[in-house]
C-alpha cells in the first residue's frame, strides 16, 4: 500500500496526529510538557464524546429495553475524566509550587491562541475514523450493547490509571523532558493498539 493510501486511512490519521503534533509542538512551537499533557487530555475528552456517541447509536438501533448502561457509560466518563484533570493539576502544582502562576498563564495563552482550533481538529479526526470504521460499515448492528458498555468502561478505567500513575512517576522522579515527551507518545499509542483494540474485539458479535 502506498504512503498516500495509508494516509487516507482514518486510523493512520489518528496516530499521525497523536504522534507528530506533540513532537512538532515541543520542538517547533515551544510547547511545554504542561501543554502537551493538556493536548492529551483534549484527546481524552474528544475520544469520550465519540465513544458515547457510538454507545448511544448501539442503544438506539438495537431496541434494548433500558438506557441505563448508556447513562453508566456517560457518568463513568465524566467522573474519570474529571479525576484525570484534577490529578494532573495537583501533581504539577504540588511539585512545582512556584510554577503554578506561570502554568495558569501558559494554559490561558494556549486556550486563547490554539485550543479553539485544536479541539475541533482532534474531535474531527475521531469523528472521521468512526464514520469510516463504525457508522458506514454499520458495525453498530454487530455490537452487543451491554458488553460494549462494560468493556469500554474497563478501557476507560485502564486509561485513567495510566494517566494517574504516569503523571505521578513523571513528577516524583522529575524525569527529563524528552523521556516524558516520548513516554506520552509510546503509552498513548501502546494503549490504543494493545488495550483498546483488544477490548473492542470482545463485544463484537
Amino acid at each position: 500500500m502506498s504512503v498516500k493510501k495509508q494516509l487516507k486511512n482514518p486510523l493512520v490519521q489518528q496516530y499521525v496526529l497523536e504522534i507528530l503534533l506533540p513532537i512538532v509542538g515541543y520542538f517547533f512551537f515551544d510547547w511545554s510538557l504542561t501543554i502537551i499533557a493538556a493536548f492529551y487530555l483534549i484527546d481524552f475528552f474528544s475520544s469520550e464524546i465519540a465513544r458515547n456517541r457510538r454507545v448511544y447509536k448501539v442503544y438506539s438501533v438495537n431496541e434494548v429495553d433500558t438506557i441505563l448502561p448508556f447513562i453508566i457509560s456517560l457518568i463513568s466518563g465524566i467522573i474519570l475524566f474529571s479525576i484525570s484533570i484534577l490529578w494532573v493539576w495537583l501533581m504539577l502544582s504540588w511539585y512545582h509550587t512556584d510554577y503554578e502562576v506561570e502554568m495558569i498563564t501558559e494554559l490561558k495563552a494556549f486556550a486563547r491562541e490554539e485550543l479553539w482550533l485544536l479541539l475541533p481538529i482532534v474531535y474531527l479526526v475521531y469523528h472521521v475514523k468512526d464514520v469510516m470504521t463504525f457508522y458506514m460499515p454499520r458495525k453498530f448492528m454487530q455490537v452487543r450493547y451491554k458488553p460494549m458498555v462494560k468493556f469500554q468502561v474497563l478501557e476507560l478505567l485502564i486509561l485513567t490509571i495510566l494517566i494517574l500513575s504516569g503523571t505521578f512517576i513523571w513528577q516524583f522522579f522529575q524525569l527529563p523532558d524528552l523521556v516524558v515527551l516520548f513516554g506520552f507518545v509510546i503509552i498513548k499509542i501502546g494503549f490504543d493498539i494493545l488495550v483498546a483494540r483488544t477490548l473492542d474485539e470482545k463485544y463484537q458479535s
